[in-house]
Formats: C-alpha cells, sequence, structure tokens
C-alpha cells in the first residue's frame, strides 16, 4: 500500500546540509495500522509530511496504492493527496468555522456539490459521535472534541491513507483514549491504511499492528509490536520498553543460590494460561513469582515475569524445558540483571 524505497532528507541549517532521514525503506500493508516511534528530533514528523509530499524527499521513491508520487506532475499529485488524508497535533481548525462548516470545507475545495457536501458532514459527525455540536465553533469545544472534527474532516474526501502526526500528543491521557478507540474502530469499519507518529509507547501498543522505530533519520527496527517490544535489540528500543514498566530485576532482593532465577515471556493465548501451577504439579518445582503482569498489545494478551524455581537441579531444568514447550521465551538472570525483556 505504501513503500518507502531510500528516501533521504536533506534540510539547509545554517548555510550547511543536514540531513534528517537517511535511507529510509518501508513497506506499510493495507489495512494496517503502523506506528513510527522515536524520540523529539529523530525526523518523525518529516517522515510522515514525505509519505503525502508535504516534504519532497531529497532523494529515493515513495509509491502509495502503485503509484509513484515522487515521479508525478503537480496537479496528478494533487489529485492523488486528496485520497491521504491528515490528521495534526494542534488540530488546526479554521476559528471562524463551525465543528460541521470545519468537516465541510476540503469537500468545498475538491468541488463537491452542496447537498452531497451535507450528506457526508452528517455522517462524518455521527461518526465521530459531534452530530449535538455540529454549530459549535472551535472555542467552546474540549481538545478531544476539536480532535474529533480533525479526524472528520480528514476523513471527509474518502481517503484510503489517514496520517496522524503526534493525534494525541496535546491530550490527556483518558481523551487519549478515547480517540485512540476512535482510530481502531475507524480502522475497522473502514479498512483504513493508518500511520501514526507518535513518541508514545501507549499509542503504539494500544493499536498498531506493526511499528518502525526511528532514531536520528534511520530505522533501528522493525516488525510486529509485540516482536519489536517484548525483545528490542537496540538500545532506543530499550529505552521506550522501560516505559511500560513490568517485570525487571533491579530492584529484587538477593534469591538465595539454591534458586534459579528467570526471566519469562509469553505472548498469545500461552499468557492465560496456568503455565506455572502445571509445571509445579507435573515437577514438584515451587515457582516463586517475584515480579510480572499480563497485559494486551492492541488484541494480542502477553505476559513477563521474572520467577525463581526452588528444587532439585534436575527438575528445575524440566521445568524450564515444559515453560519453553509451552511458549516462553525464558532466561536465566542474575538479581542485578538488565530490566529489558531480550
Amino acid at each position: 500500500m505504501i513503500e518507502l524505497d531510500g528516501v533521504s532528507k536533506d534540510f539547509t541549517i545554517g548555510g550547511r546540509a543536514v540531513r534528517v532521514l537517511d535511507g529510509i525503506d518501508l513497506n506499510i500493508p493495507k489495512g494496517t495500522i503502523y506506528g513510527i516511534i522515536g524520540h523529539s528530533g529523530a525526523g518523525k514528523s518529516t517522515l510522515v509530511r514525505c509519505i503525502n509530499l508535504l516534504e519532497r524527499p531529497t532523494s529515493g521513491r515513495v509509491t502509495v496504492n502503485g503509484k509513484d508520487l515522487t515521479n508525478l506532475d503537480p496537479r496528478k499529485l494533487q489529485t492523488e493527496r486528496q485520497k491521504i488524508g491528515m490528521v495534526f497535533q494542534h488540530f488546526n481548525l479554521l476559528s471562524s468555522r463551525t465543528a460541521a462548516e470545519n468537516i465541510e470545507f476540503p469537500l468545498e475545495l475538491a468541488g463537491w456539490p452542496k447537498e452531497r457536501r451535507r450528506r457526508r458532514v452528517e455522517e462524518l459527525l455521527r461518526l465521530v459521535g459531534l452530530w449535538e455540536l455540529r454549530d459549535q465553533y472551535p472555542s467552546k469545544l474540549s481538545g478531544g472534541q476539536k480532535q474529533r472534527v480533525g479526524i472528520a474532516r480528514a476523513l471527509a474526501p474518502q481517503p484510503e491513507v489517514l496520517l496522524c502526526d503526534e493525534a494525541t500528543s496535546a491530550l490527556d491521557p483518558q481523551t487519549t483514549d478515547s480517540i485512540l478507540e476512535l482510530l481502531a474502530s475507524i480502522n475497522r469499519s473502514l479498512g483504513l491504511t493508518m500511520v501514526v507518529i507518535t513518541h508514545e509507547m501507549h499509542v503504539v501498543t494500544a493499536i498498531c499492528d506493526r511499528v518502525a522505530v526511528l532514531h536520528q533519520g534511520r530505522i533501528v527496527e522493525e516488525g510486529r509490536v509485540v516482536d519489536v517490544f517484548l525483545r528490542p535489540k537496540h538500545p532506543v528500543t530499550t529505552e521506550f520498553v522501560r516505559q511500560m514498566g513490568g517485570a525487571d530485576t533491579d530492584d529484587l532482593p538477593g534469591v538465595p543460590q539454591d534458586e534459579q532465577l528467570l526471566r519469562c515471556l509469553f505472548v498469545g493465548d500461552s499468557a492465560l494460561r496456568p503455565v506455572f501451577s502445571e509445571v509445579t504439579e507435573e515437577t514438584g518445582v515451587h515457582v516463586r513469582i517475584l515480579q510480572g503482569s499480563v497485559d494486551r498489545m492492541k488484541t494480542i494478551p502477553y505476559g513477563r515475569f521474572i520467577v525463581a524455581l526452588v528444587g532439585p537441579e534436575e527438575a528445575k531444568q524440566r521445568a524450564i524445558q515444559i515453560l519453553q514447550d509451552r511458549g516462553a521465551w525464558v532466561k536465566e538472570v542474575n538479581s542485578g540483571g538488565s530490566g529489558a525483556m531480550g
């Protein structure tokens, strides 16, 4: 659906060229919610603006739905841009227009007939839950309500792709969750491909299917959210993972020498099974849970635990084998070991 091949972007700052994006390769499947996460200055906003060519790449190619946007003339590019909606961090609403009129604005620019515009605006107001506030001006709306208007406006021309540039960064946690639920619902009902730019782990783990970690203009990790964040390989990814909390050996008291300390990761159905009690029943080894939790990334359950095995050495090795057979990733650690899974 969206392909970036060798996309680089340079800006001239203080008379010299500064590379903000460096050889980005991405393949975003149709219908997915794709997260791009990175710290401030990593190049996230530049990357998302290269997807719709609001920023033209210095080099490389951007293909959306089979069309190479980087080779289109201005008129054809404008036509293709109408198929790419964009939601902004600070809403960018017109203060002199009501909620309904803000949503209608891109349809006016696109030349839609008045009655067709009216029907589309009504449909979108109901979709985002703002029908009763249709005649309110932005100054009378809360931050979450303004973002709902922004989402409806982006959806108005019936785009195939929705780009969200830090769409929840200006919102409180409760409002953020409601906006994320709305985006996930839109993705399910419309099959819309979404690219979500963020620096917040919660946003990615709540709604995204895949994620790319951006650092200093380069992608340092990419894949399924559960794979990238539960077993991170790059230090930047590990740093983001620490935001999630979970099992960490740093604050554990000393473990007796005859106990074996393990870090266990379960993904999918295995996270919901009573695996530790099954191990005890089958081996006689007591599994002492020192730390852990079960949570979800989008719809996928996962559990992260630190446990101590108490029992004969041979039985403990059998217990580890059973854990692995039941779907756990297992790693032996020391009580002062690293806090990240992986």
